[in-house]
């Protein structure tokens, strides 16, 4: 019986070492958001003082970035998925 409750014990230690690590593992994800957030404010900001103030196309930046026009079009829109077209390659 002796050995039952020291196993029982290592079982709770190990539990609860797992669920330390996945409460790190999540506040570590909420941080990469936050910054994921602010990137995605700065490409949207960009895309538009590219095209509004200089001029340039959907089409020339989409290039510049290895995207479809239609990537360019959802980060204006503020629907943003850049992934588009590294999709797309990846399957041909």
């Amino acid at each position: 019986m002796n050995g039952a409750r020291c196993y029982a014990r290592l079982m709770d230690e190990a539990a609860e070492d797992l669920m330390a690590r996945l409460v790190e593992i999540k506040e570590e994800i909420q941080a990469h958001q936050a910054v994921v957030q602010d990137l995605a404010a700065e490409r949207r900001a960009l895309v538009l003082e590219l095209r509004n103030r200089h001029g340039m196309s959907d089409q020339k930046i989409a290039d510049a970035l290895g995207v479809h026009r239609s990537a360019i079009q959802a980060i204006r829109a503020g629907r943003a998925g850049i992934r588009q077209r590294e999709r797309k390659r990846n399957q041909d």
